[in-house]
């Protein structure tokens, strides 16, 4: 597994990214948040990885256009890939809010 060391900031990394694993039959993610003085929680960072490689991608930088992640929250709803992930319901309540993407 190659491990990417870059945090994703771009469109064009995510398409990149998205274009990857598609076709994979399991991925795992992870979200990384705040939660300490809002109701909902804010996604700062999420981890995504398959049997090629690990990223990390700065949910922040697509604050303000989050259709640049849009090919990554297909690869999510898709319900022919597996996703592997640890303690789910806070990271699909993250997923959801944020992004209106159940996973």
């Amino acid at each position: 597994m190659k491990i990417h060391p870059k945090l994703l900031t771009t469109s064009q990394e995510i398409a990149e990214l998205a274009q990857g694993l598609k076709g994979k039959e399991r991925i795992s993610f992870d979200t990384e948040f705040i939660r300490e003085t809002t109701f909902f929680p804010i996604v700062e960072i999420i981890q995504v990885a398959s049997d090629s490689g690990s990223w990390l991608i700065d949910a922040q930088a697509f604050k303000k256009s989050p259709d640049g992640l849009r090919p990554l929250l297909d690869i999510f709803e898709d319900p022919k890939v597996l996703k592997i992930i640890h303690a789910s319901q806070g990271d699909q309540e993250c997923i959801y809010t944020a992004f209106g993407v159940v996973a």
